[in-house]
């Protein structure tokens, strides 16, 4: 599902000039994102979309992406560990083999940046394979994480990231992480539910 954003294209060379922001979610929650911080962006598609298979043909193109829904990590085979989505799991695996040349992946899911416990010096984890497949920026998660806290520090981070001009710049992600955690924790949440939050990237 497509949510047009900014003004329309007029030719093919000002849709090709445009972003695309991929929220891939199985949650309502997502809503407050998209009616919230996506919703004023610029020069940027904003799509949406449910099931793997649709997901995995859209993720390679984009520029963005947000995953809100459950996640999981196996810890004897840490390849098979990803995110799952209304039909399938997106594993560590699938994005191994992908190539993109995206900016920024944010994850609102459980164990994303958890690796297995066989092999303790590799990163096999689902925020490593999308920061070695091309995304920039992403931010993963050291355990489990709960679906509010979630809402508020990527909610919190989006307003950050997203400039008065509507344009998504992550080149400020850790900076905004660490100032969305310093809310949380200002507002009195345990630090087992912000700590869980991590920065990869510049």
């Amino acid at each position: 599902m497509k949510h047009g954003s900014g003004t329309q294209p007029d030719s093919d060379a000002d849709v090709a000039q445009r972003l695309r922001f991929l929220v891939a979610s199985t949650f309502l929650s997502s809503k407050k994102l998209l009616d919230g911080p996506l919703r004023g962006l610029a020069e940027t598609d904003v799509v949406t979309c449910s099931e793997l298979a649709e997901l995995r043909q859209l993720l390679p193109a984009c520029d963005f992406v947000h995953f809100d829904c459950h996640g999981d990590q196996s810890l004897t085979d840490p390849a098979q560990g990803g995110v799952q989505m209304s039909d399938g799991v997106l594993r560590v695996f699938d994005v191994s083999t992908m190539r993109v040349a995206g900016e920024f992946a944010g994850l609102a899911a459980c164990k994303t940046a958890v690796g297995g416990t066989e092999l303790l010096d590799e990163a096999i984890t689902l925020s490593a394979a999308l920061h070695d497949a091309g995304f920039r920026h992403v931010i993963g998660t050291l355990w489990n994480l709960s679906e509010s806290v979630a809402q508020d520090a990527f909610v919190d981070l989006y307003n950050r990231l997203v400039g008065d001009d509507g344009r998504f710049d992550p080149s400020e992600a850790a900076r905004a992480l660490a100032d969305a955690v310093d809310r949380l924790r200002a507002q009195g949440a345990d630090l087992h539910s912000w700590a869980s939050l991590i920065h990869i990237g510049p």
